[in-house]
């Protein structure tokens, strides 16, 4: 027989949590003794607009920068104060690979080193461990932008500002230092003025059997306080009018952790995520009561994510109230199991989720699922885009009803270590 323990204080993976408007030195949270208060009061009211922003991002990141701002501009005029974009907001380029298809590798189509390119990439071989940095000496052809010079960014950024509305980037590909062959898939937390934050310690870690082979390690604690971005001087671009405006603030960045390796989707669609894009290690968590909505706590987290339950438990038994999943969904594992995903995590995790989803057809014969979706933590879904065009979706949410969820079903507080025993049945002639 073989026992594997389960223990609350196994160290892998860390979660980072990001308190907004916070002055006072930062305290740990026992791993042992998950928290769910937050670390201050809050005026604001409990009820928050939201929106999901639905695309069918192509080649052209200008366009993609276009046809996402004028639908934030139509969901803040329609009342939505945190407004989510889906993964690959700025571009999405040729990422799978038909089986059979005339061709003698597997790489994503190649663009110009200045351009972003999508994040959800072919692997150059058969191989499933990812290049390194140091594998070879010449850089990848197709690296993104780097954070302080990406279009999609500084863009939306100023629409934030301008529009005086919470955004969430679902994805950006974004260029990162030391690694000159694979790139982040990045979220984004917007504010829409210059907002001080700091870190918290990391306040709890997760069992390294549940997150596969790859070991992550616990970042150090110390408090940080999250760069106020003053806009440089840029060309007009839809979404940034000429004119003075408040600066916003990135509040948090979360990196895609879990890779989507899939060597043969449905037998014909292959992706490896990992041959091109570095996954991330630390999970995120933004405190937002007092910016805002009263119990807004933002956890974030990007597409694949969403099949690795103890996640979003993370997220939730740390204060959690709002969960993002923007995402890029196929159409075959779209229409199987979206749906259904979405509304477990929210009622695992008596959380409301925003999911705002790719949709339609995309360079490289590549089709997305669409169904943006915004679920409660009762896993009702409140609104649903469907699957046909770029569009938005709205609903007015009362964060009071986490709590009311939470006490209906308090699973979050029943965690228990246990052993794990596997018994195995001799042939006869064995015994």
């Amino acid at each position: 027989m073989q026992s594997v323990h389960t223990n609350a204080e196994a160290v892998t993976a860390t979660i980072a949590a990001v308190t907004s408007n916070c002055s006072s030195t930062p305290s740990p949270v026992s791993a042992a003794s998950p928290s769910r208060t937050h670390s201050h009061s809050s005026s604001l009211p409990a009820r928050l607009k939201v929106a999901c922003i639905q695309m069918t991002s192509g080649a052209d990141m200008q366009s993609n920068i276009d046809v996402c701002s004028e639908q934030i501009r139509l969901a803040a005029r329609a009342g939505a104060k945190l407004i989510c974009t889906p993964e690959n907001t700025g571009r999405m380029t040729a990422s799978t690979q038909k089986k059979g298809a005339n061709t003698t590798n597997q790489t994503a189509t190649c663009t110009p080193p200045s351009h972003d390119v999508s994040a959800s990439s072919t692997g150059a071989s058969a191989s499933s461990s990812p290049p390194s940095a140091s594998s070879s000496s010449t850089p990848a052809p197709n690296l993104p932008p780097a954070e302080s010079s990406h279009p999609a960014l500084l863009a939306l950024q100023s629409l934030a500002a301008e529009l005086q509305v919470w955004l969430l980037i679902g994805s950006l590909a974004v260029r990162v230092e030391g690694d000159d062959r694979r790139f982040a898939n990045r979220s984004y937390l917007i504010a829409p003025t210059s907002t001080v934050t700091r870190d918290t310690q990391p306040v709890m870690q997760t069992n390294a059997n549940q997150l596969g082979d790859r070991t992550m390690t616990q970042s150090a604690a110390v408090a940080v306080t999250s760069p106020n971005w003053s806009q440089p001087p840029q060309p007009r671009m839809p979404g940034h009018l000429s004119g003075s405006h408040p600066s916003s603030s990135i509040i948090a960045r979360y990196d895609k952790i879990f890779m989507f390796d899939v060597p043969s989707l449905n037998g014909g669609e292959t992706y490896m995520e990992s041959a091109r894009i570095r996954p991330g290690n630390q999970s995120v968590l933004v405190d937002a009561a007092s910016s805002l909505a009263a119990g807004a706590c933002i956890g974030m987290s990007i597409c694949y994510d969403l099949r690795f339950p103890h996640l979003y438990r993370l997220l939730a038994q740390h204060g959690a109230t709002l969960l993002t999943v923007p995402s890029a969904f196929t159409v075959v594992t779209g229409r199987a199991h979206w749906h259904t995903l979405l509304r477990a995590r929210a009622i695992e995790t008596g959380c409301f989720v925003l999911a705002p989803a790719q949709c339609g057809s995309h360079p490289g014969d590549r089709q997305t699922y669409g169904h943006s979706l915004i679920v409660d933590p009762w896993g009702n879904v409140l609104a649903d885009a469907g699957t046909d065009s770029p569009t938005f979706i709205m609903a007015d949410i009362d964060l009071e009803q986490v709590t009311l969820a939470h006490n209906r079903i308090p699973s979050l507080q029943h965690d228990r270590p246990f052993t794990l025993i596997k018994r195995e049945i001799l042939p006869p002639d064995d015994t």
